[in-house]
C-alpha cells in the first residue's frame, strides 16, 4: 500500500508574532505576560493530551476491526473445508 503523506492543521506563530500581541493578549485576559504565557503553554498541553486520547482511540478500533477480519476469515476457511 502506497503511503500517504498527511498534514496536520495547526498554528504554530512565529516568536516575532507571538510576541507582538503577547501584551495585548495578557491584558485582554487580564493577567500578566507571565499568567498568559503559562496559561498558553498548558492549553497546549492539553491539545497534545486531547490528540494523544484520539489516536489512541482509533488504535484500539484498527485492533477491533484486524480482529473482526481474523474471525470471518476463519469462518470462511472453516466453511470452505467442510464443502
Amino acid at each position: 500500500m502506497k503511503k500517504r503523506r498527511i498534514f496536520a492543521r495547526y498554528p504554530v506563530p512565529s516568536k516575532e508574532e507571538f510576541g507582538d500581541g503577547l501584551e495585548k493578549h495578557a491584558k485582554f485576559f487580564g493577567m500578566t505576560v507571565d499568567q498568559y504565557l503559562d496559561r498558553y503553554i498548558k492549553s497546549r498541553f492539553g491539545d497534545i493530551k486531547e490528540s494523544e486520547e484520539k489516536i489512541l482511540r482509533e488504535q484500539e478500533r484498527i485492533k477491533k476491526a484486524k480482529k473482526c477480519i481474523k474471525i470471518v476469515s476463519s469462518f470462511k476457511s472453516d466453511k470452505n473445508s467442510k464443502n
